[in-house]
């Protein structure tokens, strides 16, 4: 299975040289495997990282010349990619080295259109009792579990994946909509189409460094 890597980045400077590395040292085959970096006008230096990766046989890079948000920049991403499988990340989002090849093992079930991660931290003390509640809280896909179709306002779109062509069938992100709202919308979009076929994997850990 062909596989798209969609990353947003806005102003990642900082945390792309955590983030970025463990993606492109997946165990997943490379040559079944494109990374689309797409930078939203980035006002900091994530252009001088990002630019010398495009050497590399697997990845490109979308400069939006102005900054649109989420939506356009997802967007742009889904108008290039080219797999059978698109993965949606956010900048922050940090990946284990099977991350990929765990999520095309699910997508093997015909009965799976959309796969959500399971966010974690690496901090094992946490100060501020929101970010308690966020990565240790029971909340969320946590409250379904694995193996149970995902309510669509469970299924968080910065660390999923979803078939390329239920994508094609549902359209595009709803570019009305600039940030707050976009995750629940289109996957009210995608339920209604495929309906139970949302699911969360508690098996596959991703590693948020920013608490939006």
């Amino acid at each position: 299975m062909r596989v798209s890597i969609i990353v947003s980045i806005y102003n990642g400077s900082d945390i792309l040289p955590i983030t970025i590395p463990p993606l492109l040292n997946q165990d997943y085959p490379k040559e079944k495997t494109e990374i689309i970096f797409v930078n939203d006008a980035s006002t900091d230096d994530s252009s001088s990282f990002l630019e010398p990766l495009v050497s590399l046989q697997h990845i490109s890079l979308i400069s939006h010349s102005e900054n649109k948000g989420r939506t356009f920049t997802r967007n742009s991403g889904i108008k290039k990619a080219t797999g059978e499988l698109l993965i949606f990340l956010d900048c922050d989002i940090e990946v284990e080295s099977d991350f990929i090849s765990n999520h095309v093992k699910y997508h093997r079930d015909k009965d799976v259109i959309g796969l959500v991660s399971h966010i974690c931290t690496k901090k094992t003390k946490l100060k501020n009792k929101y970010r308690k509640y966020v990565f240790f809280g029971r909340r969320g896909a946590q409250i379904i579990g694995p193996n149970k179709p995902l309510p669509f306002k469970y299924f968080i779109m910065g660390c999923s994946s979803i078939k390329s062509f239920a994508i094609k069938k549902t359209g595009l992100y709803n570019e009305d909509l600039s940030t707050y709202g976009i995750d629940l919308e289109y996957a009210n979009r995608l339920e209604r189409r495929y309906p139970n076929k949302l699911f969360y994997s508690d098996k596959i850990k991703v590693y948020m460094h920013k608490v939006k």
